[in-house]
């Protein structure tokens, strides 16, 4: 199992704020802490994963997709998802990182 470390600063955060429905909420915080992250902030979600964990229609799912991506938060291609500002949360530095980093880019 992945540990992650959560910023608590996140409750506060503006966009965090701006999403009204509880399915925005949890489906961000998925996004953000899942198993599959990686430290460049790039991974693997199909969407029947997704779908299943979080208890949430197909069509819900796409709606909060094209939200997150409209916003500029999270990036989507086919099955694939890119946290765009998650460095502000989470940023891995030194020189094993960097190489880890290089490994899976590669």
């Amino acid at each position: 199992m992945k540990g992650r470390v959560f910023q608590s600063k996140l409750w506060k955060d503006t966009y965090y704020q701006s999403l009204k429905d509880d399915k925005e909420r949890l489906l961000f915080l998925y996004f953000l802490f899942n198993e599959n992250i990686t430290i460049i902030h790039l991974y693997e979600a199909p969407d029947w994963e997704t779908i299943s964990i979080n208890r949430v229609s197909e069509d819900k799912l796409k709606e909060i997709k094209a939200k997150f991506q409209k916003d500029g938060k999270i990036c989507f291609y086919k099955e694939w998802v890119y946290l765009t500002n998650a460095h502000r949360y989470q940023e891995y530095k030194g020189e094993s990182n960097e190489k880890a980093k290089q490994n899976l880019l590669h």
